[in-house]
């Protein structure tokens, strides 16, 4: 579950399906005790990106924007006040997908990143985090069912030791699919 931006028309139930994450993080403590984020954006995998934009599923808004992600619950109305200073296009906050897309990218295979929108970064309660996870669920399988309808991503074989680490090969229904839902 995350935390929807209001101002970019996010709303709960929503679905935050990121095309860049950034780190709330990263940057420095500046003399004043003020954090200055820098960001550091990582891309999601961009064919799964596009393949997603052709899902159509009445009643759940889907928002293929960037996400902002760190180790602290936040709960308060400015959540999206620093975010929108690195990128314009945050529609989300969370605390795992940017070292999910690390973890991932460092890997090579094809992977996504579904989450629902449970509350708007302020007065946190649990009341809406069936609906959020039951839309990023539902989004997710249509995914990947398109997925497994396609032979057409291709990824790095990085996860194998004895495969060259930055040739694209096309992928076939042995091959991974990682994905986050929550």
């Amino acid at each position: 579950m995350a935390a929807g931006n209001a101002r970019k028309g996010a709303k709960i139930g929503d679905v935050l399906f990121p095309r860049t994450a950034y780190n709330n993080d990263g940057g420095k403590i500046d003399k004043d005790g003020k954090h200055l984020p820098e960001g550091n954006p990582i891309n999601g995998h961009q064919q799964l990106h596009e393949m997603a934009q052709f899902i159509d599923l009445p009643g759940i808004v889907v928002h293929f924007e960037d996400i902002f992600s760190g180790a602290t619950v936040v709960d308060n109305p400015s959540l999206f006040d620093r975010p929108e200073s690195i990128s314009r296009k945050v529609h989300g906050y969370d605390m795992e997908c940017y070292g999910f897309y690390d973890s991932m990218q460092q890997k090579g295979v094809p992977f996504f990143f579904a989450k629902g929108v449970s509350d708007i970064g302020a007065e946190k309660t649990d009341d809406y985090q069936h609906v959020a996870t039951s839309n990023a669920s539902k989004f997710s399988l249509k995914l990947i069912e398109l997925f497994l309808k396609t032979k057409n991503i291709t990824y790095r074989k990085t996860l194998f030791p004895s495969s060259p680490g930055s040739n694209p090969v096309p992928i076939s229904l042995t091959h991974l699919l990682i994905c986050c839902i929550s």
